[in-house]
């Protein structure tokens, strides 16, 4: 997913401004095509795989040894049978943009909620990437729309996050906690607890067998010596009273 962290060049190609449904009325909502550049490293940003299908590194002799931490370059194109520019599938929502106008703090430009789309990209030799993309954002006002409307055909510095992704609620009922933890109803030995009804089929076949005792019958269990001297003080034979 498209992410650029600190303010980078970009230029600003078209500006359209058209008018949407919004709620129970109309707005104004606008789409900026955007183009940038950067090198093919960045394509890892997009998909992890497009680097290598795209760019090759420089075949070097054998003799010549690599560099430990110093990561492959890769400036050739692979193919030059591809016709730029090479479209991307993707249409992403929740977009922050910021465009800096060059006084910082709340001189900037943020937009909310932008969705960005048709992405497409021309590869060039040397390893430079010419990112295009399209940045569309409802409910906007006249005084942003002619801020943008300045920067056509020319370059502004932007910022563009994507959305944060939230994380998951926590299901606290029992029937999550039973999926989370299938063996939590079992005994230590694997076996399943019983339930009532078992426990009362036990009973009765106990009953039956002449198992089940009165508590008077059940001879009590001898007590252990512990093994420590006992206190008891035996009087001497012939004492004095």
């Amino acid at each position: 997913m498209l992410r650029i962290d600190n303010f980078t060049a970009t230029r600003l190609l078209s500006l359209n401004v058209r008018t949407e449904n919004h709620g129970d009325g109309l707005a104004r909502a606008i789409d900026l095509k955007c183009q940038m550049d950067a090198p093919n490293t960045f394509l890892q940003q997009l998909a992890p795989e497009l680097l290598g299908m795209l760019f090759m590194p420089v075949e070097q002799p054998d003799a010549q040894a690599k560099l430990d931490g110093v990561p492959d370059t890769m400036p050739l194109l692979r193919s030059h049978a591809i016709k730029w520019p090479l479209a991307l599938e993707g249409d992403y929502a929740g977009y922050q943009i910021t465009v800096d106008r060059g006084l910082g703090g709340s001189s900037n430009m943020v937009l909310q909620e932008a969705k960005l789309n048709k992405l497409q990209l021309t590869c060039m030799e040397g390893g430079t990437v010419q990112l295009q993309y399209r940045l569309q954002v409802s409910n906007v006002g006249d005084e942003v729309i002619g801020k943008l409307s300045s920067y056509i055909k020319s370059d502004m510095h932007i910022a563009l996050l994507p959305p944060q992704v939230k994380p998951a609620a926590i299901d606290g009922s029992q029937a999550a906690f039973d999926a989370d933890h299938p063996d939590a109803g079992k005994q230590a030995d694997d076996k399943p607890t019983p339930t009532g009804h078992e426990a009362g089929d036990t009973l009765a076949a106990n009953e039956a067998a002449g198992l089940n005792k009165p508590a008077s019958e059940v001879p009590a269990a001898k007590k252990k010596r512990s093994g420590k001297p006992s206190l008891k003080v035996v009087e001497k034979e012939g004492a004095a009273a």
